[in-house]
């Protein structure tokens, strides 16, 4: 249990009962992570999603200038 979270909540239960759910706290325990992970990822996506789609209303905020400049 490397998580304080669930050290501390294993910790608060009687011992007859940390070992009989240890396997199930310590998948809850990996699941926690994947989804801090899965967190990520998707802050990364979004933020390189949005960086994508600036760079391209630029690209067409600017054809959109030449296309009425050169009227």
């Amino acid at each position: 249990m490397t998580e304080s979270f669930w050290k501390d909540a294993v910790a608060s239960l009687p011992p007859s009962v940390q070992r009989r759910y240890a396997t199930e706290i310590e998948a809850m325990e990996r699941y926690d992570v994947l989804m801090d992970a899965a967190v990520d990822a998707w802050r990364y996506a979004r933020r390189a999603l949005g960086k994508s789609c600036q760079a391209a209303a630029r690209l067409f905020d600017n054809a959109a200038q030449r296309l009425l400049l050169s009227r």
